[in-house]
């Protein structure tokens, strides 16, 4: 933590290790960039608990602390600063303590602006054109509140939004304030107000457009199934944001994670949950690239085994429109860290369940793509039955081979008009291993109702 000393700024910013003091502090959330940032290590710990010159500091980071001294509080977390960069261990222990450190904060700064340290918080409001009216000139600029309703979602682009670190930030913390390019925004547990006040929202929804943090979602007292579907929606926005290193991939969402884990008392089976796998395996890939840093050990089944967007299809986030039946039968679970869960390497993981098969041809679908985005694949049986299903996949896979499909649901729409409709199988796509029934994911499909599968 930095002690920014008295709001008069009469002393040097230094590190404080609190102790388990307890007082009011700031949070921040930024772009590291491509820049050198100013980070503390093991040959600058000692330094740093004494002084930090405020030149040594980047823009970003003296405006984090003017704006700390101006709301008279003390004390301001900076990643870079608050943990030991070349400390392994320090790192693991930090990045497990995400969760607290910014849903116990007073208020987060987001340098939403800014994609490195010298693009600072406060941006400069710039009017775009001056017209007369009423024998007055008016200063005015385009309104943009309708984006920000998008803050934090796929599809706004602000530097801050790219970012696969801050994603949690955003979500943990309970009052933020996001220095957007035109103005700021505030959001907090129960009010979205945009500077310019055209955005003015104090009853978020599960349907809300933005991403709602972890406070909103628990004050609308969820069920445990609509829990599970806005985790979705949360991996398919967290899965479209970039990280300089790979290995980050679940570290960066642990905070999320441990504070979900507290609204659903489930397991996390890395960055999916035990009780509702059969839902979170059916995950589609979009520029899905398997990782290479294979000493992670990260399985084929999670879509944290990539890099690159995953989507959950639409029977996960229309329960009024689809019944599901898990037809999968999970047998065991285990997962074995190197160190702290979610944030140190995993050393094993092994998923054992009993299902349906069928073996099926994958041929490509010319000119179809699920969300104007995957590439979809037709599945063709062994028989003379012809075309049975469709599938999306995670790698590039060559047209006329073979795959086992795993049944892990079915899914039926419901009854419209007294007229029960016909079901479809979800399925896994399934490669075998050079072990004895052991199998890796090749991707995710659906085989039409018409098909019979076997044990």
């Amino acid at each position: 933590m930095l002690d920014v000393g008295p709001s008069d700024g009469s002393k040097e910013v230094r590190l404080y290790a609190s102790k388990g003091d307890k007082a009011f502090y700031v949070a921040l959330s930024h772009c590291w960039g491509n820049r050198k940032l100013i980070m503390t290590e093991r040959d600058t710990l000692e330094e740093f608990q004494k002084s930090i010159p405020f030149s040594r500091l980047s823009k970003t980071f003296q405006e984090a602390v003017n704006i700390t001294r101006y709301l008279n509080l003390r004390y301001l977390w900076v990643d870079s600063l608050g943990i030991v960069q070349d400390d392994q261990d320090d790192w693991e222990r930090e990045a497990a303590r995400m969760a607290a450190v910014y849903e116990n904060s007073f208020l987060t700064l987001a340098a939403s602006a800014a994609s490195d340290g010298n693009g600072g918080c406060l941006q400069p409001l710039t009017p775009t054109s001056q017209i007369s009216a009423y024998s007055r000139n008016l200063l005015v600029r385009p309104e943009s509140h309708r984006d920000l309703e998008r803050l934090g979602t796929i599809g706004y682009t602000a530097p801050l939004n790219q970012r696969g670190w801050t994603f949690q930030e955003a979500l943990l913390s309970p009052r933020i304030v996001h220095f957007c390019r035109d103005q700021m925004l505030w959001k907090c547990v129960s009010r979205n107000n945009s500077e310019d006040g055209l955005l003015d929202t104090t009853t978020p929804s599960l349907q809300s457009e933005g991403l709602l943090s972890m406070q909103q979602i628990q004050s609308l007292e969820l069920s445990v199934s609509e829990l599970y579907r806005k985790w979705h929606h949360i991996i398919q926005n967290y899965s479209w944001r970039k990280l300089k290193y790979s290995k980050d991939k679940l570290a960066a969402l642990a905070g999320v994670i441990t504070a979900y884990q507290k609204l659903t008392r489930d397991v996390p089976l890395l960055g999916l949950w035990k009780s509702n796998l059969p839902s979170d395996l059916l995950w589609s890939s979009h520029g899905f690239q398997p990782r290479t840093d294979l000493e992670l050990g990260v399985p084929s089944w999670s879509w944290a085994a990539g890099n690159g967007p995953v989507y959950y299809s639409g029977h996960n986030f229309n329960p009024d429109l689809y019944e599901t039946k898990t037809e999968m039968e999970v047998i065991r679970t285990s997962i074995s860290w190197k160190g702290i869960p979610l944030t140190s390497p995993v050393l094993s993981a092994r998923l054992e369940v009993r299902g349906r098969i069928i073996s099926a041809v994958v041929n490509p679908r010319p000119n179809s793509n699920y969300c104007n985005l995957i590439p979809v694949q037709s599945l063709f049986a062994q028989s003379d039955i012809g075309m049975i299903g469709e599938a999306t996949l995670d790698q590039p896979w060559p047209p006329g081979k073979s795959a086992w499909c795993l049944e892990v649901s079915t899914t039926k729409s419901r009854e419209v008009e007294h007229k029960v409709t016909e079901f479809d199988h979800n399925v896994l796509l399934l490669l075998p291993t050079n072990k004895p029934m052991e199998f890796k994911r090749l991707g995710v499909g659906i085989i039409w109702h018409r098909t019979v599968l076997r044990d």
